[in-house]
């Protein structure tokens, strides 16, 4: 399914993904995958089925394939084609001097931040991961960019689980449910429909839209 994980800034969904991914463990509570607690799998494993990008794209010093390949067990060129493509990204990268050879800079400095942010969401998909992360993935995107990524999206992670931290309606509306998480510290679930019902806190952040 496809959850969206809402709330304001600062309010812990960046932490919330990071327990997740196991950056660290919880101090209280825990997280489970198919039932069994996140801390009885081991964390290379777990991390090898998911996929992650972060709102702050880390680029590494190397060429465009080795930043995509960049914690993928193979290199399939194939694969990644497919990937950049979904992320919007593989018609620029052919423009580049040496394709996906190009060398980028220094923490891709010659690149926008819209173009890291595709690099950084590509790359989550070139290890076809059964779990996709996906934090503010489309901040640094414009609407007609983002709808692109996220209309291609559903098909190609199929029978998969992305779990997304978004401010953009837009992106919010198309999940299966919506994990809500506002200023009283109170968790919230549900659809984008039964949540403006019941909840007053998402009912005027929509209406601020977000």
């Amino acid at each position: 399914e496809r959850l969206a994980v809402v709330g304001p800034s600062g309010i812990g969904k960046t932490t919330l993904l990071s327990l997740m991914l196991r950056f660290y463990d919880t101090t209280a509570g825990e997280i489970y995958f198919d039932g069994q607690p996140a801390s009885d799998y081991d964390v290379g494993s777990l991390r090898r089925r998911i996929g992650y990008a972060s709102q702050k794209p880390r680029i590494l010093s190397g060429t465009v394939m080795e930043n995509l390949c960049y914690g993928a067990a193979d290199e399939d060129r194939e694969s990644v084609y497919r990937a950049a493509k979904t992320a919007s990204i593989h018609d620029e990268i052919e423009k580049l001097p040496h394709r996906y050879d190009t060398m980028i800079g220094p923490k891709g400095l010659n690149l926008s931040e819209g173009q890291k942010q595709r690099l950084s969401i590509a790359r989550a998909l070139v290890k076809n991961p059964d779990i996709l992360i996906l934090d503010e993935p489309a901040a640094a995107l414009d609407s007609e960019t983002e709808k692109s990524i996220f209309d291609v999206l559903p098909a190609v992670v199929n029978g998969k689980t992305i779990i997304v931290a978004s401010h953009r309606l837009s992106t919010i509306k198309q999940a299966n449910r919506i994990l809500l998480l506002n200023e009283t510290g109170k968790a919230e679930i549900g659809t984008h429909e039964s949540l403006l019902q019941s909840s007053d806190y998402y009912r005027s952040a929509v209406n601020h839209q977000i």
